[in-house]
């Protein structure tokens, strides 16, 4: 009892400077009332980071720009009103729910109890504020959660919030629950299908069999987890006779590991897309993206973090000379104008704006615009040809409607056949461009990469990248320094979240 007394609080082995996250096993993510996402239990592990505990008061205090050094979202990098919202909402009222063993077994006489980890949150001018719930629950007890900071575990949970960060969402789960027995000394558990279940949060009917949580769940989290930490991991089923009843982990820590296949490619897709816009084979950025499988994982998620913020830097500033050109075209040329849609016209469209999931009026404005300049009896089939066109090429957002009427309208087509033939010729031109096969011949391009990649975006997007690229290479060639080393999450996509 008396070397536990000399241990310190959990919260006092926190090192910010480090990036060294040290919290108690109640606060796993597992054990929170309500699943997050992987951005969400970021959030909520760096108000952890951040706790600062005064007695029977304790309290988080940090910048959305420091936060951002960890999740690398394109919401958080425009400032999302509705992203921030959301995920301050559902961090900020968070729980732990504590169940006794009669509640497993029998429900009747069991006893269940929540416990909101924060009595109040805030956000003002780009700073996060979190103060702990201090209220007790118990007259004369301690309040659950100051006692949860405070608390003198033996081995709590520590480990490096960047390495968390990049991890996807089972990866996260599984992570901890893997350093919680790596800690006790152990390098190998047995999970039933009903604890893998537990711990990725999936309880329906289709993930019930092994082969279902190993696909939706298992595999992608043990690739994150070797891809991103320092754990190396192996499984394999257990099995009752024929039946899977859940799978083996092993594990090691003490190993070199180099890039992983999963890091390699997203080098290559970095690497093919800087190229791409316009970036020297000499930049330093470049030749560590070209060497990625001779460095060690360490180095591979520096390399990686920075190239993917230099791509989102450069994609931010192309969406804004994109809404800039656009606001021009709208005044200077007649056919992209937006229209004042008056109510019937909205009611008589209503079929087609209700595929998507949300349209903002001045989207919905602009195409009942540009669909004012084709034949009237037409109209109809043009917005059905547009859908298809969305549908084919993976649209995301009504936004796309609109540029593919725009193109029609500027070109001066106004019925759905010459729409058609418009389509089908530039269909027909990309299809037959991916059939021709290229003579080899020397380039630096390393064999693992995509030596195959076609830059197709329009004369006018290359112009604007071009302008941006420019300025932001200067930016880099006159600097004396390296771009600063941001860690966190690895995978280039993230950035085209929702």
């Amino acid at each position: 009892m008396h070397e536990v007394e000399k241990q310190p609080e959990v919260w006092q082995l926190t090192n910010i400077k480090n990036k060294q996250l040290a919290k108690s096993k109640n606060f796993r993510i597992t054990s929170l009332a309500n699943r997050m996402t992987t951005a969400q239990n970021i959030l909520f592990s760096f108000a952890l980071l951040n706790a600062k505990v005064d007695g029977d008061f304790a309290e988080a205090t940090f910048t959305i720009d420091e936060l951002k050094n960890f999740v690398s979202l394109l919401d958080y990098e425009r400032h999302r009103t509705s992203r921030i919202l959301q995920d301050l909402k559902t961090v900020g009222e968070s729980s732990i729910l504590m169940i006794d063993e009669k509640m497993i077994n029998d429900p009747l006489n069991g006893s269940a109890k929540g416990i909101m980890i924060f009595s109040s949150y805030s956000y003002q001018k780009g700073k996060y504020h979190f103060i702990f719930n201090s209220n007790k629950i118990e007259k004369d007890g301690v309040a659950p959660i100051i006692g949860v900071l405070r608390s003198r575990e033996e081995n709590p949970l520590i480990y490096r919030l960047d390495m968390f960060a990049s991890l996807n969402f089972s990866g996260q789960a599984l992570y901890e629950n893997i350093l919680i027995a790596n800690q006790s000394g152990l390098r190998k558990i047995q999970l039933s299908n009903e604890d893998l279940r537990g711990i990725f949060g999936t309880f329906g009917k289709s993930m019930e069999r092994y082969d279902a949580i190993k696909r939706k769940h298992l595999a992608p989290a043990v690739e994150s987890i070797n891809s991103n930490t320092e754990l190396n991991i192996i499984y394999e089923p257990l099995k009752n006779g024929r039946k899977i009843i859940g799978a083996e982990l092993r594990w090691t820590i003490e190993k070199t590991k180099l890039a992983s296949k999963a890091q390699i490619a997203t080098a290559t897709e970095l690497y093919v897309e800087l190229l791409g816009f316009g970036y020297s084979r000499d930049n330093s950025l470049l030749k560590d993206l070209y060497s990625i499988n001779e460095k060690n994982i360490g180095d591979a998620i520096n390399i990686i973090k920075r190239a993917t913020k230099e791509i989102s830097e450069l994609r931010s500033a192309i969406e804004k000379t994109a809404q800039k050109k656009e606001t021009t075209d709208k005044l200077n040329n007649p056919v992209v104008e937006s229209k004042v849609i008056s109510e019937k016209e909205s009611n008589e469209y209503g079929w087609f704006f209700s595929r998507f999931e949300s349209v903002e009026k001045p989207t919905e404005s602009e195409i009942l615009g540009y669909l004012n300049g084709f034949v009237e009896s037409d109209r109809n089939n043009v917005l059905e040809l547009a859908y298809e066109i969305f549908n084919r090429n993976g649209g995301e957002k009504a936004t796309y409607i609109a540029t593919v009427l725009r193109n029609w309208r500027r070109k001066g087509i106004t019925t759905v056949e010459d729409a058609r033939k418009s389509y089908e010729a530039s269909y027909v031109v990309k299809r037959d461009e991916k059939k021709t096969k290229k003579r080899s011949t020397k380039t630096n391009v390393p064999k693992w990469s995509n030596q195959d990649y076609k830059n197709e975006t329009t004369e006018e997007e290359q112009a604007d990248m071009k302008e941006q690229q420019n300025k932001l290479l200067a930016k880099i060639d006159n600097s004396s320094q390296e771009p600063p080393v941001v860690e966190g999450q690895t995978n280039i996509y993230d950035f085209l979240d929702e």
